[in-house]
């Protein structure tokens, strides 16, 4: 009988939590479609429907023994006004940021999503795991506390299509790290938009 009631209280317990981490990934979803029509816009459906400012950060480097890297970072973000009249944004929000990276035949290919308090909300990479020896993706759905509520992880089966597997030792330390990576861009960003310095005098 005390069996039976504490599994009943567990079941009361997580069935809330589990409804506000599916509304919460819905939310990120939607956060997530509406980013990236605004940067298909900025090709495809004019200035109205598009990321009005973005920043393209490219890198070349030669390793030695490897051969030649190339990494390319672009930063989408929106202008902020604290006072409505003024005529140009007092600050800049960071929206995402999109990351790729290749060397030799290796491809990594990266998305940081912020919301818009600058908190993480959605983590995806996609790479070939060595350690599972398959191309992988890997997804992290963040709570408003900044800790992960949901995580999908896919690697590559033998007829080359993305199948969801179990989360992996390699794969969880890629999502940990993303952290660091949230914190990274950010102070990247800040540093370059957000200092008071005004780059038009």
């Amino acid at each position: 009988m005390k069996q039976l009631i504490l599994f009943l209280c567990l079941v009361a317990f997580l069935l809330p939590l589990k409804a506000q981490n599916n509304e919460r990934v819905k939310y990120i979803r939607d956060k997530y479609s509406e980013a990236q029509d605004k940067i298909k816009g900025i090709t495809e459906y004019g200035e109205e429907a598009a990321f009005k400012n973005y920043t393209t950060m490219t890198r070349y480097q030669n390793w030695s023994a490897v051969g030649s890297c190339h990494y390319t970072s672009q930063y989408y973000y929106e202008e902020v006004y604290e006072d409505e009249t003024e005529p140009y944004p007092s600050s800049y929000a960071i929206v995402m940021v999109r990351n790729s990276f290749s060397v030799a035949d290796h491809e990594v290919y990266e998305e940081y999503l912020y919301d818009s308090d600058g908190t993480p909300l959605f983590f995806f990479k996609s790479y070939y795991d060595f350690d599972v020896d398959a191309k992988t993706e890997l997804r992290a759905y963040y709570g408003k506390d900044g800790k992960v509520v949901k995580t999908i992880c896919k690697k590559a089966g033998d007829d080359g299509k993305m199948k969801e597997t179990e989360m992996q030792p390699s794969f969880q330390e890629k999502i940990d790290y993303a952290a660091t990576g949230f914190t990274y861009f950010k102070k990247i960003f800040d540093d370059t938009y957000n200092t008071g310095y005004d780059y038009y005098w």
